[in-house]
């Protein structure tokens, strides 16, 4: 009956593990609000210089002043109608004119559209601009609901693991060696209680004598099936 104060203590040890993470995922959870929004954050900053990028690759001041060449072009080959002298420089001005006018429409008609798109890009990045000033403001208010309850999170937490700690230090040596073994391979459950004739984690059935030692707490025994540390009846998590 040695041990039956270091099995209690494991009962206990295994509650207390699940306690603990419980409240790493709280923790985690909490800082996975923060991390959720900080990443709209930078996607959205990565969406304005990606549409900015776009409104640079326009080049909408280059090609009015392109137009504006063309345009003065056009003036000039005008100016020169009164100045033909033959009927072949007034085919060549004609020829002229003519390519340069249709150069002009060209160049108007991508420019109108070059236009309309600066304009819905420039309206997309005012949206985003306008979307980031909410979201800072959001990601302020729940660091401050994130900072308070992670607090809370972290005493609770250490408060557990210090109980813990002290659980261990009150095993026997015996106990704490099996109970690192079975932990390991069964980190969530490393403890099982009897049920019936079989073992309640993996439901494999035990033989008459090592069901009597569990009950007895003559020795600490583990399941020769999934290695579990075997409790008896008697304790209750």
């Amino acid at each position: 009956m040695i041990y039956r104060e270091s099995l209690g203590h494991l009962v206990e040890i295994q509650s207390l593990k699940k306690q603990e993470t419980v409240l790493q995922e709280a923790l985690e959870g909490e800082f996975g609000r923060i991390s959720a929004l900080e990443k709209r954050q930078t996607s959205s900053l990565l969406e304005i210089e990606s549409l900015s990028k776009e409104i640079i690759d326009l080049k909408i001041k280059s090609k009015e002043h392109a137009l504006d060449t063309l345009t003065n072009e056009q003036t000039k080959l005008k100016a020169k109608e009164s100045m033909v002298t033959n009927e072949k420089e007034v085919l060549a001005l004609e020829k002229s004119l003519k390519e340069n006018q249709e150069k002009c429409l060209s160049l108007e008609s991508e420019l109108f559209l070059d236009l309309e798109n600066e304009e819905a890009l420039l309206q997309k990045i005012k949206d985003l601009k306008s979307f980031l000033i909410g979201l800072e403001n959001s990601i302020q208010e729940i660091s401050a609901e994130v900072q308070s309850h992670s607090a809370k999170y972290k005493i609770d937490l250490e408060s557990v693991q210090n109980r813990i700690t002290s659980l261990l230090a009150l095993c026997h040596k015996d106990v704490l060696v099996l109970f690192e073994r079975a932990q390991k391979k069964h980190p969530k459950s490393p403890l099982s209680y009897i049920n019936g004739t079989s073992c309640k984690e993996c439901r494999m059935v035990l033989n008459s004598v090592l069901k009597s030692s569990v009950e007895n707490i003559s020795a600490i025994e583990t399941c020769p099936y999934c290695e579990r540390i075997l409790l008896p009846t008697t304790l209750n998590y």
